[in-house]
């Protein structure tokens, strides 16, 4: 296995490793205990020398992640602009007929939309954004059922919050 290039190689691996849930990262062990356990939106970042990579099966388990969270469908909306994508090949005349339409739906965990939502968004939507004449509708769609009903605080914040983003597309119902 070849050396490191320096230091900050093996630390970004770290962080990219616990931010997209392949390990955790925990601050001591104590009595047989993780301390300050960092999984997946919850890390903050900071690695020290000192920290314990944790498997991913262990940490689920450890925070009460082992069971799959209801789920919610949407399609995913770009949050950048996506980078310039290199075309490598031309097709031949005899090739298949190229696909015309590309359409995508996530399934996002709702209590973690990012771990599903910036990948789509960062890595996955600029290869079909980027080329050439792409005429693209892209839209976040959220159907939550609340059986108790909305608090009227709770409705006049959230109106107020798609009021200042600009969002005009919503509704509460019966």
């Amino acid at each position: 296995m070849p050396r490191l290039l320096n230091e900050n190689v093996l630390l970004d691996a770290i962080k990219r490793g616990v931010s997209n849930e392949s390990f955790a990262l925990a601050a001591d062990v104590k009595n047989g205990e993780y301390v300050n356990l960092q999984f997946g939106d919850d890390f903050d970042g900071q690695v020290k020398p000192e920290n314990f990579l944790v498997k991913a099966s262990v940490a689920k388990k450890l925070l009460g992640m082992d069971e799959e969270p209801p789920e919610v469908v949407t399609e995913v909306e770009a949050v950048e602009e996506p980078a310039p994508v290199e075309q490598t090949a031309k097709p031949s005349p005899e090739a298949e007929p190229l696909p015309k339409k590309f359409r995508m739906d996530v399934k996002l965990d709702n209590l973690r939309l990012n771990k599903k939502f910036t990948p789509c968004a960062r890595e996955v939507l600029p290869h079909i954004l980027n080329l050439p004449n792409v005429k693209a509708n892209i839209r976040l769609v959220v159907d939550i059922s609340i059986p108790e009903g909305v608090p009227a605080e709770t409705k006049k914040l959230v109106e107020d919050l798609c009021g200042e983003h600009d969002i005009t597309g919503f509704s509460f119902d019966g």
